[in-house]
């Protein structure tokens, strides 16, 4: 039966190009490797180094070989630090919670990797609105937050990843619907603006901005109905019960509805990362760098990415 170490040194080998070097590395003699290497192929059936080239070149066998044995001790990596993790009792609980509109924004994605990269800490995450996030960051209740809010709090970190820009939802019956053209907040005059959440939940918050946009752009607007979540400002909105302001990514929520950009670079929905001063450095790098990588491979494909401004940081 093949084993995992005939394996590693299989794949130092194939790095390598070179059994010398390879030999250096593993920190054994060239002829003992060059014997396991035979074994290896023995216990095969086939060549997986052509041994005339130089450097070493990978047999067809050994290409495919070279792949699933990678897979192999990656998994066998993993498997061996959850064991661990489960027979440790010193495991750190991290808890993270998110405001709810971040999940539309790739959130899912960057979720999935911190609890593989972070494999060694039992990462909790929970839904809270922006203003219960900040005070559970202040009591310590949740380590990490991503919010869409900034709090005044200087024992809190904010840590400015992206803005996004922000689209109207309005009723298909409005004059202005069947117009794929983006729109400016006057344009939206005498529409009942939908704000959320309710001005008593948050103060400072996305419903104020909301508020505070419209009188700024001069929009005058017939009446302000305030609601909880996102959902039912659209709701209303789809019904004709007047406009809404919405992040770019949360376009899909309903497609009975308009959606048009509003073309005003002030009106965007920033998204922060926050944590508490004090908070362990070394494990906040590590959640940058976590977010960081997602952002330069995968955010074309979940953020729409002409409606984003990203941050370095």
């Amino acid at each position: 039966m093949i084993e995992l170490k005939q394996l590693r040194k299989f794949l130092v080998l194939a790095e390598q190009g070179n059994f010398t070097r390879a030999a250096e590395q593993l920190n054994i003699a060239q002829p003992a490797l060059s014997r396991q290497i035979a074994r290896l192929e023995e216990q095969l059936g086939l060549d997986l180094i052509d041994r005339q080239a130089r450097p070493v070149q990978l047999t067809r066998a050994g290409r495919q070989l070279q792949k699933e044995a990678a897979a192999l001790l990656e998994q066998a990596g993993r498997m061996e630090r959850a064991v661990r993790q489960i027979g440790s009792r010193a495991t750190r609980i991290l808890n993270v919670a998110f405001s709810p509109t971040i999940v539309y924004g790739g959130l899912p994605n960057v979720m999935s990797r911190l609890e593989e990269q972070l494999s060694n800490i039992d990462v909790r995450w929970s839904e809270l609105k922006s203003s219960e996030l900040t005070e559970s960051l202040r009591k310590g209740s949740i380590d990490i937050g991503f919010s869409r809010h900034r709090d005044s709090d200087e024992k809190i970190v904010h840590v400015r990843l992206r803005d996004e820009r922000l689209f109207a939802a309005f009723s298909r019956q409005h004059r202005l619907a069947g117009d794929d053209a983006s729109v400016r907040i006057s344009d939206l005059d005498g529409l009942d603006l939908i704000i959320y959440p309710s001005n008593a939940k948050m103060r400072g918050g996305f419903g104020d901005q909301t508020v505070a946009w419209f009188a700024q752009f001069g929009s005058i607007n017939r009446a302000i109905r305030e609601v909880n979540e996102i959902d039912t400002a659209l709701a209303l909105a789809a019904a004709g019960m007047g406009v809404c302001l919405i992040p770019a990514t949360a376009r899909h929520l309903r497609s009975d509805i308009e959606y048009r950009l509003i073309d005003q670079e002030d009106v965007h929905l920033p998204v922060y990362l926050c944590h508490r001063l004090q908070e362990d450095e070394e494990l906040v790098s590590s959640i940058k760098a976590v977010i960081r990588d997602f952002m330069s491979t995968d955010a074309a494909a979940t953020l729409d990415p002409q409606y984003q401004h990203f941050y370095d940081f």
